[in-house]
């Protein structure tokens, strides 16, 4: 099992902010890692994506994605050939006209990962994760 969080303060307003994270299908044009995105269910209540990415191998699997509008979205794993878990969570705080973002990450994987090596893996990505939605939100 491996967990990660980060906070940072991001210079733009809260609703750019969370248009960009809720915008799952462009996510390819801007993490390296993730390979495919797309909504394959939607309701009043969630957001159900398939995701396909690239951390230590090549992983599919789908999530449910859950909001409140502009200040938190977080998921769950719904099935995946890679991940037991996939949770995470986004926390949006208007400071002025910056966010203060939170992101947090809880995974688990259905193959053994020595859990040193797992950590590593997900908070590793994590710096360069936050630094390209800040550069995604920069570029619109």
């Amino acid at each position: 099992m491996a967990k990660a969080e980060t906070t940072e303060l991001f210079p733009y307003e809260i609703e750019k902010l969370f248009s960009v994270i809720e915008d799952f299908e462009s996510y390819p044009d801007f993490l390296s890692e993730v390979n495919s995105c797309k909504v394959v269910d939607q309701a009043d209540s969630y957001t159900d994506i398939e995701m396909e990415v690239h951390m230590m191998k090549t992983a599919k699997y789908t999530i449910r994605a859950k909001k409140e509008s502009p200040t938190k979205l977080w998921w769950e794993l719904v099935e995946g050939d890679l991940f037991k878990k996939n949770n995470g969570l986004w926390v949006l705080e208007a400071v002025g006209s910056q966010t203060e973002v939170t992101y947090s990450l809880d995974v688990d994987f259905k193959i053994y990962v020595p859990g040193m090596i797992a950590k590593k893996a997900v908070s590793v990505s994590l710096p360069a994760m936050m630094k390209n939605f800040k550069n995604r939100i920069g570029s619109l």
